[in-house]
């Protein structure tokens, strides 16, 4: 199982308030600035090689918009694969979200606490496995997420995305 360019998205879904926060616990008084994510992101995925695939690295383009309810949208529109998702806090319960889905119909629910690692389910045909997402950033010009799932108990790398500003 793969998860390619989806990890694009979840970097930025979840990266996005964490990194505009300083992955601090401000989101508890207020939802954090995260209107410098607005725009074009230049993406670069490394996934490695699997029993069925060779290992490659996928790039793209992803686009961040700001959605209602102090919400934000992401979409991944590479040549051979597309990607939506929405990010979000709530104040409520102290947890950042995030929902994604592709063209392959798979969808992936994460949620973190802190901001940082993310812990959730994917979901492809059928079948679900827990994923983590590990994010950092560089300021307001680079993003990261190491992608994970969990694999005959232990948890293996499945995509490393940096996402830059062109």
């Amino acid at each position: 199982m793969r998860k390619s360019f989806s990890a694009m998205i979840t970097l930025a879904v979840a990266a996005t308030i964490a990194a505009a926060s300083g992955n601090s616990a401000s989101a508890e008084s207020s939802t954090p600035d995260v209107q410098w994510l607005v725009g074009t992101w230049t993406c670069n995925v490394k996934i490695p090689a699997t029993a069925d695939y060779a290992a490659k690295t996928d790039h793209g383009p992803m686009t961040v918009t700001a959605a209602p309810d102090m919400t934000i949208h992401f979409h991944v529109g590479a040549a051979d694969y597309n990607a939506d998702s929405y990010q979000g806090y709530d104040k409520k319960a102290k947890t950042y979200w995030n929902v994604s889905s592709d063209i392959a119909g798979t969808a992936t629910f994460e949620s973190s606490k802190d901001g940082t690692v993310y812990t959730g389910m994917y979901y492809a045909v059928g079948k679900s496995i827990p994923t983590r997402d590990t994010f950092t950033n560089s300021g307001h010009t680079q993003l990261r997420d190491v992608s994970e799932m969990m694999m005959a108990g232990t948890w293996k790398i499945v995509s490393d995305a940096v996402c830059t500003r062109p």
